[in-house]
């Protein structure tokens, strides 16, 4: 059975297997779908740059996230986010069949489909590690009406609180770099030049901080670009 990720976001460290083929889609469809993901980019990294998910949220059908508004729900729309998703992503659509959302509670989203959205990402030079790539992958869930699709949501469980998925933040992360010593970031560079691949210097700064293992990510992104002292 596939899997995925309960909203937007499944991190891979490697390039994710096949799954069962492509459904088939017409012009017409195919071209709705590349407008929706064209939009998908652009609100992702609108609100990455400004910290407002509500752009975000503006791509899906009102009243969407009704579900998800709940008085410590702050900053809105929170789960939504994610590091923009650049130009040079692909994506592809697969059916829902199958799919496997985990404690997620999906009974009035009526989705039909998901786009699997994935890009290469590399470190920067500083860093002198070649192979310490990242393969990104955003699931999006998908409703087809007609030759049309529009985007659905599934709704936190009652055993979830909208809480537990925190803010994506490049504000939270260059806090946490600028106040790094240069002892600390030579470390995490080393570490990443030592191992060829970014996994254990990402975990370390996770644990160290307390923060998720993708706003760690971009801590590293921001050490990588930072010029060697």
């Amino acid at each position: 059975m596939r899997s995925g990720p309960w909203a937007v976001l499944a991190v891979i460290l490697g390039c994710s297997g096949g799954g069962a083929a492509a459904p088939q889609f017409n012009e017409i469809e195919r071209a709705a779908l590349d407008r929706l993901f064209a939009d998908i980019k652009r609100a992702s990294r609108e609100s990455f740059e400004t910290g407002d998910w509500s752009i975000m949220a503006r791509i899906y059908p009102a009243a969407m996230f009704s579900c998800w508004d709940t008085p410590d729900a702050e900053p809105r729309y929170a789960f939504l986010s994610i590091e923009g998703i650049p130009e040079t992503a692909q994506y592809e659509v697969q059916s829902l069949d199958d799919y496997m959302f985990g404690d997620m509670d999906t009974a009035q989203m009526g989705g039909t489909h998901f786009m699997s959205i994935r890009y290469r990402k590399s470190y920067p030079s500083v860093c002198e590690a070649p192979t310490a790539q990242r393969f990104p992958e955003h699931h999006y869930y998908l409703k087809k009406q007609g030759q049309t699709f529009e985007l659905v949501h599934p709704c936190p469980s009652k055993q979830n609180a909208v809480a537990s998925w925190p803010l994506i933040s490049a504000v939270t992360a260059q806090r946490i770099t600028s106040a790094m010593g240069a002892a600390e970031r030579d470390q995490l560079r080393e570490l990443v030049r030592r191992d060829q691949f970014a996994l254990n210097a990402i975990t370390t700064i996770e644990g160290r901080y307390q923060i998720s293992y993708n706003e760690a990510s971009l801590v590293l992104d921001r050490i990588c670009q930072a010029p060697a002292p």
